[in-house]
């Protein structure tokens, strides 16, 4: 059975097969606080160009940090080996701001 816990700013997951109770796998979720969209003229909300790409640019990145694809970024090659990093990172969650400091800090 899986179970998840949380440390801080990490999720502790003991799934039995790649962790053990000892060494559970760290995972880092990611939340980018991001204006996916804003009001625009008359009321309309309309997309906020660039947002939608920086997911995609962040999820590339957590996804060759996890499986240690250094293709972009040579540095990061092999970080997933056996005997290397036990940090894995996710994107579990975007928040749109709509360019709003009130958003982005409430």
């Amino acid at each position: 059975a899986t179970s998840v816990t949380r440390n801080g700013n990490l999720d502790l997951v003991h799934d039995g097969v790649s962790s053990t109770e000892t060494n559970p796998v760290l995972v880092c979720n990611l939340a980018p606080l991001l204006p996916l969209s804003y009001g625009g003229a008359n009321g309309t909300i309309r997309n906020f160009a660039g947002s939608h790409e920086a997911i995609s640019a962040i999820a590339l990145a957590a996804h060759h940090l996890n499986v240690g694809d250094g293709s972009v970024v040579p540095a990061v090659a092999n970080l997933a080996g056996k005997d290397s990093c036990p940090l894995r990172f996710g994107l579990m969650e975007v928040t749109d701001t709509g360019l709003s400091e009130t958003i982005a800090v409430d």
